[in-house]
């Protein structure tokens, strides 16, 4: 059985994944709080810290599409805040294979993300996702299978952390996350 926490806080890097979450929490995924906050581009999750709840497990979501060295030192800097953060109890990595927009293929029965929204173009897709209502329902008609969204682990970054050389206790292990995050532990 996976160690539940009192409180989880997600730091989502975009809208997409903002409002997928907004949809699927308490029923698919823990209930918590959610921010957009980029753990790649951004090095500053210490004053974000602050303003949580002690006993949370964060939760970074991110892309790994495109990563490299300067990314992978931003993310330390943030696991590293999580580390000494009082606040914090254990931190969860999702790392999205490619993107959000491969995870939801991925885990459904779509063959692209357009499909999804009916965009005209892959390049539409984000802001016609960010339009939908009702995701959830949408998420059933193509078959939507929660124990295949955010399971697969990206072996690059974890290449990139070992070079960093980061370790942390709070640090959950990126194939445990699914059974930390989903609702009544379903594998």
């Amino acid at each position: 059985m996976a160690k539940k926490y009192s409180y989880y806080h997600y730091f989502v890097e975009g809208e997409n994944e903002k409002n997928l979450l907004k949809e699927i929490k308490g029923t698919l995924l823990q209930n918590g709080m959610i921010s957009v906050f980029n753990v790649l581009e951004k090095n500053s999750l210490a004053i974000q810290l602050k303003k949580i709840r002690e006993g949370t497990c964060v939760v970074f979501v991110f892309d790994t599409d495109i990563l490299d060295e300067k990314k992978v030192k931003n993310l330390v800097e943030n696991l590293k805040a999580c580390h000494v953060s009082k606040n914090v109890m254990a931190v969860s990595m999702v790392p999205q294979i490619l993107n959000f927009q491969d995870e939801l293929v991925y885990a459904t029965t779509i063959k692209s993300a357009k499909e999804f929204t009916q965009s005209s173009s892959e390049k539409d897709f984000k802001r016609d996702f960010n339009n939908l209502k009702n995701i959830k329902v949408k998420l059933e008609k193509v078959n939507f299978d929660i124990t295949k969204f955010w399971s697969r682990e990206s072996k690059v970054l974890e290449e990139l952390l070992e070079k960093e050389k980061f370790s942390s206790k709070k640090l959950q292990k990126i194939r445990d996350n699914g059974t930390i995050l989903r609702v009544g532990n379903k594998r």
